[in-house]
């Protein structure tokens, strides 16, 4: 049975970095248990951006609600790209305006951003 955590942390680049690496080893170790798991950009997610609570999605909440935000499509791809494909990807927090960030994806030497790939029109 999963348990919800709550978790306040400094908005600093830093803080995010931190916290989206957990996010993105749970994934792993989703995946390494889950091998026959349906990669994101096949899976039928797409992106929406959260209005209320910022609720950070493993990938089996991620997939049963067929949408997420920054962190969960980003940590989804970077655990994704760590399990199949062998890369040491990592996912960060960019600065996106004067108090906000975006995820991105580090895969191997590529930015990705799987939230414009997944539908996410303008800035992030």
């Amino acid at each position: 049975m999963p348990i919800t955590l709550r978790l306040r942390v400094p908005a600093a680049r830093a803080y995010l970095d931190v916290v989206l690496e957990a996010l993105v080893r749970c994934n792993v170790l989703w995946l390494d248990a889950h091998p026959a798991t349906r990669p994101l950009y096949g899976a039928g997610v797409r992106y929406q951006r959260e209005r209320l609570a910022e609720d950070w999605l493993m990938i089996p909440e991620l997939y049963a609600a067929g949408v997420g935000d920054c962190e969960d499509l980003g940590a989804a791809r970077a655990a994704e790209l760590r399990v199949f494909d062998g890369c040491p990807a990592r996912a960060f927090a960019a600065r996106s305006g004067q108090r906000s960030f975006h995820t991105l994806v580090d895969a191997c030497g590529v930015v990705e951003d799987p939230s414009r790939r997944l539908g996410m029109k303008g800035r992030g």
